[in-house]
């Protein structure tokens, strides 16, 4: 584990926020959960 760099308040705000996984079609950034998943994404 090495070359970490501690993360400044503006990107931890960023992942905090949170962006939608891959294959999500229905993000809820709020509760960070997704709601609706692409199947064909999931399993090509």
């Amino acid at each position: 584990m090495k070359n970490l760099k501690k993360l400044s308040k503006k990107d931890l705000r960023k992942i905090q926020g949170g962006q939608a996984p891959a294959c999500c079609l229905s993000w809820n950034p709020i509760l960070r959960e997704c709601r609706r998943w692409d199947y064909n994404c999931l399993n090509p």
